[in-house]
């Protein structure tokens, strides 16, 4: 149990560090193709180190997606917009995950 734990935690981290590398150089004014697939193939050799695990939670999900759709279009001079349009959407379903506001929540101090 600990082991897999161990595992998915660091297999966690490995997406992490890959996608905001990414989006890192999509921001980038100066963006580059060659650039670009030239740091996926370095991190995609990274995150093969790393041993693959199962992911319950919807965010590490998205993520594992985001991250495999950002290694099939490595090669695309046109995947830019696409690959920025998936990045902000990973982006938005982490803050929404974070911030919940309760409305309806009645707190009154008498």
């Amino acid at each position: 149990m600990q082991n897999e734990k161990f595992i998915r935690v660091r297999y966690l981290r490995c997406l992490e560090k890959f996608a905001t590398n990414v989006i890192k150089a999509l921001k980038r004014d100066d963006f580059d193709a060659q650039k670009f697939s030239a740091m996926v193939e370095k991190n995609e050799e990274l995150l093969n180190r790393c041993q693959k695990a199962t992911l319950y939670d919807s965010y590490p999900r998205a993520l594992q997606t985001f991250v495999e759709q950002c290694m099939a279009q490595k090669g695309a001079s046109s995947a830019k917009n696409e690959l920025l349009r998936l990045a902000n959407a990973l982006e938005k379903f982490k803050k929404a995950k974070e911030y919940k506001r309760n409305k309806n929540d009645k707190n009154f101090d008498d």
